[in-house]
């Protein structure tokens, strides 16, 4: 096929999930047949190294797409180096990326694109954090990590963390190259250099999404302490760039 005629293109960045990837790809492959988008979507996975096969799973997998890219970056940095790396390859005029277990239900995609080609810039999934995650602490953690994202990213901006945003090309590319986060938060990061340039952001809500993790309380690759201790460095950081005017884009 023609790459030059990709309409779509959907970044599944895959860590350390070879208990859900396989069962995933197929459920977007049925997704896309059902839309009439299996020819012009292109479906790119990104999977840092790991020890639970899912590499290899991803290899065999995506060969049922028509149009694929996988992207193998070697050992794990973070979930952020990979979205990024899925949209820098990406090649088409609407971008989405989602998590590897579809916690997001894939039939999202479908609005998702819709609000890109009617308003442009971002979409961004939206849930109920209060009642979302399995386990007290994992609530509990969500909810007051958000109230902190808020006060740097804005008030206005109800859930920065889903997993599931899309993108026109441009904007892509925009923030992928101001971008320096590489791991959890990458989500607010984009939110905040899409705010600073002006960027037209629309909230989907996600009412259904769910949680698969169960009461270990860990994130895919950290526990949930780590990560958050993580997330809280990398929110200090955007702090200190959007007061140094490091997010604002060339515009000549």
């Amino acid at each position: 096929m023609d790459q030059t005629h990709i309409l779509r293109s959907i970044i599944i960045p895959a860590y350390s999930e070879a208990s859900c990837i396989g069962s995933s790809l197929k459920t977007l492959r049925g997704f896309l047949e059902e839309n009439n988008w299996l020819e012009d979507t292109e479906v790119i996975v990104v999977t840092a190294d790991a020890s639970d096969g899912t590499v290899d799973i991803v290899r065999k997998e995506i060969k049922q797409f028509p149009v694929h890219q996988h992207i193998t970056p070697g050992p794990r940095v973070g979930k952020g180096r990979d979205v990024k790396l899925g949209l820098k390859a990406a090649k088409g005029e609407l971008i989405i990326f989602t998590d590897a277990d579809l916690a997001t239900p894939v039939h999202h995609i479908t609005e998702a694109f819709e609000c890109l080609s009617e308003k442009g810039g971002i979409v961004i999934g939206v849930r109920k954090l209060s009642r979302i995650h399995n386990g007290v602490v994992r609530r509990v953690s969500s909810v007051l990590s958000n109230l902190l994202v808020r006060s740097v990213v804005g008030w206005d901006i109800v859930d920065s963390q889903c997993g599931f945003k899309g993108f026109t090309k441009p904007v892509a590319q925009m923030i992928v190259d101001l971008s320096v986060v590489t791991n959890w938060g990458f989500d607010f990061e984009f939110i905040k250099i899409a705010k600073i340039n002006n960027v037209t952001i629309t909230m989907l809500p996600i009412d259904d999404w769910s949680d698969p993790k169960d009461q270990s309380e860990n994130l895919t690759g950290d526990s949930q302490w780590l990560a958050m201790e993580k997330t809280l460095k990398e929110l200090q950081l955007v702090r200190v760039n959007s007061r140094k005017g490091a997010y604002e884009a060339d515009t000549k």
